[in-house]
């Protein structure tokens, strides 16, 4: 998927969560959509991507370390604990933005790393970035989370 796939899922998202996020303090729901949009990206970005020309060059390669969900799994338990208030919020706005672009990767066929974040990646298989389906994919996303949205509010 690319970078506007992944911000207008994790926007969807953002949309479809504001109701429980902003129920106490409607200040948590924007931090929160404010992480969601930050972090859906940050997976590509915490790479260390340079491009030179139509090289791209990365610290890290991709789809690995940074697409491992099971680190953004570890950083949402350590920013529940060590983290309060809306610092807490961003954080986990952040992550839950990074776990989704996460789940979109995997249905493409390069998929994610699941045991390892070096190790062999796994896929579903469900569209190939740039093609109809995943318009159509992003376009399914985006009526769920506004039917969630629609009913909770």
């Amino acid at each position: 998927m690319n970078k506007a796939g992944h911000h207008i899922t994790s926007a969807a998202l953002a949309m479809a969560a504001w109701p429980a996020l902003s129920a106490q303090d409607p200040l948590s729901g924007a931090v929160a959509a404010t992480g969601m949009l930050v972090g859906a990206s940050a997976p590509d970005w915490l790479e260390g991507v340079v491009w030179l020309g139509d090289k791209r060059l990365s610290l890290l390669p991709h789809r690995t370390l940074t697409h491992w969900p099971v680190l953004w799994l570890i950083c949402a338990v350590l920013t529940a604990i060590i983290w309060s208030g809306y610092t807490r919020t961003l954080g986990l706005g952040f992550i839950a933005g990074s776990l989704l672009h996460i789940a979109m990767d995997l249905g493409t066929p390069t998929g994610i790393p699941l045991l390892l974040p070096f190790g062999q990646r796994t896929t579903a298989r469900l569209y190939t970035a740039g093609t109809l389906r995943e318009g159509v994919l992003i376009g399914a996303w985006c009526l769920l989370c506004f039917g969630i949205f629609a009913l909770t509010t």
